[in-house]
C-alpha cells in the first residue's frame, strides 16, 4: 500500500468526477484506484469477530472522506445520476464500494425520499452485514427523521406491514433509533404503530419490539404505561408480560408496583 498523499489523492478523486456521467467508466476507475491503495498484507487482530462476508480493500480512511465529500457534493445537484451510481456499488461486493454509499444518500434532497426508500428496501432484503444495516438505519433515523418525520413515520408503518422479515426487522430498528430524538409531538404516531406490535407473535422480531418500548418507555413512562394496561385490559396477550418485564426496570416505582400487579392477575 502507498503512502498517502493528501493533496496527489485529492487530485485523483477530482480525475475520477470528470467520469461522473459515465457510471461503469466511473466505477472501473474507482476500483483502479482502491487496489493501488489497497493494504493487500492486512490481518484482522485478535479481537475481531467473525470474518465479514463482503471483501475489503482496507485502503486508508482519508481516502474514504476524500471521496465521500465529493460525493455528498456530487449527490446534492445531481441526485438522480448519483442514485443510479449508489445503486451500482452497492452490487459490487466489497465493503469499500457499499460504505460510500451512505454519503450519497445522505445528499439526496428529501424530494427524492420514495426512490431512496425503494433502494433502501433493495438492499435490506439481501444484506447481511450488520454493520452496513446499522448505517443504512441511523441515515433513516438522523437524515429524514430530522427533514421530515411524518414522512419517515409514514414509511416505517409501510416497512412494519410487510410481509419480508428483515424488511420489517428494519422498520422496528429505524423506529427504534428515532425515538431517542423524537419530537413529543410525534410520539403519539409512535404510539399508534407499536400498540398493533402488542400482539406481534413472530419469534424473530421480539428484539426489535422489545427495543422499541424500551426507548419508548424511556422517553415517556406514564403514557407507555397507560398504553399497556389498556391494551392489556382490552385484549390480553402472553407477549405483554414478556415486553412488561423487558422494560420494567425504566419505569418509576409507583408504576412498577401497578404493572406488578396487572401482569400477576
Amino acid at each position: 500500500m502507498p503512502a498517502i498523499n493528501p493533496q496527489e489523492v485529492e487530485t485523483q478523486i477530482n480525475q475520477l468526477f470528470t467520469y461522473s456521467n459515465q457510471p461503469e467508466y466511473f466505477i472501473s476507475r474507482l476500483q483502479k484506484l482502491f487496489e493501488r491503495y489497497a493494504d493487500h498484507v492486512y490481518r484482522p487482530g485478535k479481537a475481531s469477530a467473525l470474518p465479514s462476508l463482503v471483501a475489503s480493500y482496507h485502503v486508508p480512511p482519508p481516502l474514504l472522506h476524500e471521496l465521500e465529500k465529493k460525493l455528498s457534493a456530487y449527490s446534492k445537484t445531481n441526485p438522480k445520476q448519483a442514485l443510479s451510481l449508489a445503486e451500482a456499488l452497492w452490487e459490487l461486493n466489497y465493503i469499500e464500494f457499499k460504505v460510500i454509499t451512505i454519503p450519497i444518500l445522505k445528499a439526496i434532497p428529501i424530494t427524492e425520499s420514495s426512490s431512496v426508500f425503494s433502494l433502501i428496501e433493495k438492499w435490506i432484503i439481501h444484506c447481511k452485514n450488520r454493520d452496513l444495516i446499522k448505517m443504512l438505519r441511523d441515515l433513516m433515523a438522523d437524515q429524514f427523521f430530522t427533514a421530515d418525520p411524518l414522512l419517515l413515520i409514514d414509511q416505517i408503518q409501510r416497512w412494519i406491514k410487510q410481509d419480508n422479515l428483515p424488511i420489517k426487522k428494519f422498520g422496528y430498528q429505524v423506529m427504534t433509533k428515532s425515538i431517542a430524538n423524537c419530537p413529543f409531538d410525534y410520539l403519539p404516531a409512535i404510539y399508534k404503530i407499536t400498540q398493533t406490535s402488542l400482539y406481534e407473535t413472530t419469534p424473530v422480531l421480539r428484539d426489535e419490539i422489545t427495543d422499541t418500548f424500551i426507548e419508548l418507555t424511556k422517553r415517556s413512562p406514564k403514557e407507555v404505561a397507560y398504553l399497556l394496561h389498556s391494551a392489556y385490559q382490552m385484549k390480553p396477550h402472553p407477549n405483554f408480560k414478556r415486553i412488561i418485564r423487558a422494560t420494567m426496570a425504566y419505569f418509576p416505582a409507583e408504576l412498577q408496583v401497578e404493572l406488578e400487579k396487572m401482569i400477576r392477575q
